[in-house]
């Protein structure tokens, strides 16, 4: 898996998490090392949830409690391409003087749009697709004091968003009794299109329901997914940004390759999304009758479930 660590390395700066000091007028040149640490080799056959699309860096730092504009901005385009584990900036500040730090960190060819004089980030819903890991982003905001000190610290991005994947033991025998999958498309209700980059909280008037066009079943070792020691194929997967919990209602389609209408479609209500996890909607006969499913939350990206329940 890949995780994305912040090793801010502060020459003259304090980080800590809420003082807002003024005093000295003096400047010191602020060494900033954004590092993505305990990556794996990228290649054309990864983990869903790995992190490989995260290829861009965005920043914005603000005086804190001035947030009208930031004092400095940009886009380190490339941060995490190819192998590469981490990037370098700096930047002038004064000391004894408070600051705001946003990083946002996402695919080259991302849906998402930043708005640094509101501090929002945008979700631009048009066109997308199912099975797509260029919706994959990671965030972090922190507040830091700069002092006469030299300071280091590492943070730890996480994603701001619940992945979200359906799953079946029976996708074999559907094709053998004439009902193959060969795409599928997914609508959830309640996920948000906005959040507030300073206080990570999505905004709540961006709440609507989002659909993911038909895209073609999961591939390489993305076909299958183990839970709880059993072996499923893996139907779809998506990302929402979400609140830090929530429920939502899924509605799931099947196509087959002539992909001009669904073959099947199942509803499922009142599904458990969080932030930075994984939900898991499983069935052991989902695509050739109606039974009962189950719903599972993988905590933290890892293989061991956070809460597991059966829906009436």
């Amino acid at each position: 898996m890949k995780r994305f660590f912040l090793a801010i390395v502060a020459v003259a700066a304090l980080l800590t998490s809420c003082l807002k000091e003024s005093g000295s007028s003096q400047e010191h040149k602020v060494s900033f090392e954004v590092s993505a640490n305990e990556l794996q080799t990228r290649a054309d056959d990864y983990l869903y949830g790995d992190g490989y699309f995260a290829y861009d860096l965005e920043y914005a730092i603000f005086l804190s409690g001035s947030y009208d504009s930031p004092l400095f901005s940009g886009e380190i385009k490339g941060a995490f391409a190819g192998d590469k584990k981490s990037t370098e900036f700096s930047q002038t500040l004064a000391v004894g003087k408070s600051y705001d730090i946003i990083f946002w960190a996402d695919a080259d060819k991302d849906p998402y749009t930043i708005d640094w004089s509101k501090q929002i980030v945008t979700l631009q819903t048009e066109g997308l697709v199912s099975q797509d890991e260029n919706l994959d982003a990671f965030y972090l905001c922190e507040t830091f004091v700069v002092n006469d000190d030299t300071r280091s610290k590492t943070f730890l991005l996480r994603r701001p968003l619940a992945q979200l994947n359906v799953a079946t033991a029976d996708l074999e025998y559907a094709a053998s009794v004439g009902f193959r999958v060969s795409h599928t498309s997914i609508k959830v209700s309640d996920v948000y299109t906005q959040m507030n980059l300073l206080s990570g909280e999505v905004i709540a008037d961006s709440k609507q329901t989002v659909s993911f066009a038909a895209a073609p079943l999961p591939t390489g070792k993305n076909k299958t997914v183990t839970v709880k020691g059993v072996t499923y194929t893996l139907l779809s997967m998506n990302y929402l940004l979400v609140n830090q919990k929530q429920m939502s209602n899924v509605t799931f389609s099947e196509y087959d390759s002539n992909l001009q209408f669904p073959i099947n479609t199942s509803f499922f209500h009142n599904i458990d999304l969080e932030r930075n996890h994984r939900t898991y909607i499983i069935g052991t006969s989902l695509l050739t009758n109606d039974v009962s499913f189950t719903v599972q939350i993988v905590d933290g990206f890892t293989d061991d479930p956070y809460v597991e329940y059966r829906p009436m």
